[in-house]
């Protein structure tokens, strides 16, 4: 942030939204919006040039998807916070989105105040979940983390300090960088702890070192 003023880039393939929330974000003082995107593709090539400090994106987008693109975007500088604005309460898409790096995921249906205070949150380095969405997840990483048990037993020195960098939702370049290991083989350690875990995605292994968290502090 410069002088408090909190730099957006809206990413929508729709103009009217971009429209809606350049207008919304226009009109308070402590806000500025410093480009539009239409596709994943152009807000990470917007997000390379203008440097904001909040981009708010849809999950859905032309050329790629809108989490990917986050994937992207935090990878290259993670002083950029993201928030995912969607119509869809996509059980899937809000764990791959927290993953990606994204400090928040609302719908498109929430009043204009929530997501003034989502961006406003999420400059100040937290984070906020649509009430739609939260209690959903929560109990779907909880079963996942029930269903898996203690099998963290199985996995090797190297791949339980990645679980939980994983859970942090850093991205496998982020990992490398952390670990001192090259980007192949942080994604063959991935593909391995998630085969031993009985995990099919990212997801799975972020509600898995959670509920493992849990369970070891109560």
């Amino acid at each position: 942030m410069s002088d408090g003023v909190i730099t957006i880039l809206v990413v929508d393939d729709h103009w009217l939204v971009r429209l809606g929330l350049t207008n919304l974000f226009g009109h308070l003082r402590h806000f500025a919006v410093v480009g539009e995107a239409a596709t994943a593709d152009g807000a990470i090539a917007a997000a390379r040039a203008h440097s904001p400090d909040i981009v708010i994106m849809d999950v859905r987008l032309p050329g790629g998807s809108g989490i990917e693109a986050c994937r992207q975007i935090r990878s290259d500088d993670s002083r950029t916070r993201v928030i995912m604005l969607t119509s869809f309460s996509d059980e899937e898409a809000v764990i791959a989105a927290i993953l990606a790096g994204a400090s928040g995921y609302l719908l498109k249906q929430s009043e204009p105040e929530r997501l003034i205070t989502a961006v406003e949150t999420a400059a100040a380095g937290g984070s906020l979940l649509d009430p739609a969405v939260s209690d959903t997840v929560l109990h779907w990483m909880r079963g996942a983390a029930a269903t898996n048990g203690h099998s963290s037993d199985r996995l090797s020195d190297q791949e339980r300090k990645i679980l939980p960098l994983i859970a942090e939702g850093k991205t496998n370049r982020q990992i490398a960088g952390e670990l001192y290991l090259s980007e192949h083989t942080v994604k063959t350690y991935v593909s391995s702890l998630l085969k031993k875990l009985q995990l099919a995605r990212r997801a799975e292994a972020a509600a898995y070192i959670t509920r493992l968290q849990q369970m070891r502090a109560s």
